[in-house]
């Protein structure tokens, strides 16, 4: 939460503006020092001077009013960031929709932050999301959590195991869940990521894998270079 306090000439002691405010319903005292110039200073517990409400050099204006500006920030939190949320995750698995008992199946998701837009403590701000685990539940009674989205197979891959793969031990149709979990960050007007405490854990679309057997059948040749040989 943002607390804005403004400093007239009373406040101001040997260069330093003390006031008392409220933060969170916590009441604090607020100490910043007296800049340079207009603009100079910056950032929690700093007083910023600005343009004097009147001309100084009218005769009319009587005493100048030096006004400062002191911010305070509390931490963020998840609940603050509640109307923020990251694109939902897409995820696949290999072979597409089945499997074989007994061999692996790979399973993999998107693994890049997503930057949402919105209003955060009254002005515009980016929170970014970056994921940092996915937890797989398989419907067969496993699961598991990896720090890796994992990735397609290729060609020399197919049916290697790997931090992301699982091996269905029964015949069956098994409903896959996906939640993955990310570390948030936010900033206002392009500065600096300030992180947000905890982890924000979101859920993908389930999926549904057929679960078969297989048998092992001669060939002739090799049926990539020859599909129509027997036994292809």
């Amino acid at each position: 939460m943002l607390l804005f306090a403004a400093c007239d000439s009373g406040s101001w002691k040997d260069g330093v503006c003390s006031i008392t405010g409220e933060v969170d319903g916590e009441e604090v005292v607020l100490e910043g020092e007296q800049s340079s110039g207009p603009g100079s200073g910056g950032g929690s517990g700093t007083a910023q001077p600005a343009d004097p409400p009147v001309d100084p050099d009218d005769e009319a204006c009587g005493i100048r009013i030096d006004v400062c500006q002191i911010t305070v920030t509390a931490p963020v939190t998840l609940a603050d960031i509640a109307a923020f949320r990251p694109s939902t995750a897409s995820h696949g698995m290999q072979p597409d929709g089945w499997a074989v008992i007994g061999l692996p199946t790979n399973f993999y998701s998107s693994g890049s932050a997503v930057i949402d837009t919105g209003t955060l403590l009254g002005q515009p701000a980016e929170v970014r999301f970056t994921p940092v685990g996915w937890s797989w539940n398989y419907g067969d009674g496993s699961s598991s959590t990896t720090a890796t989205p994992g990735r397609r197979w290729t060609a020399s891959t197919e049916f290697s195991p790997s931090a992301t793969t699982h091996v269905f031990e029964q015949r069956g149709t098994y409903t896959i869940t996906l939640t993955v979990q990310y570390r948030a960050e936010w900033r206002v007007a392009g500065g600096p990521w300030v992180a947000v405490s905890g982890i924000l854990s979101l859920p993908a679309p389930p999926q549904q894998v057929l679960v078969t057997g297989a048998r092992t059948v001669l060939v002739d040749e090799d049926c990539v270079a020859n599909p129509t040989g027997p036994g292809c």
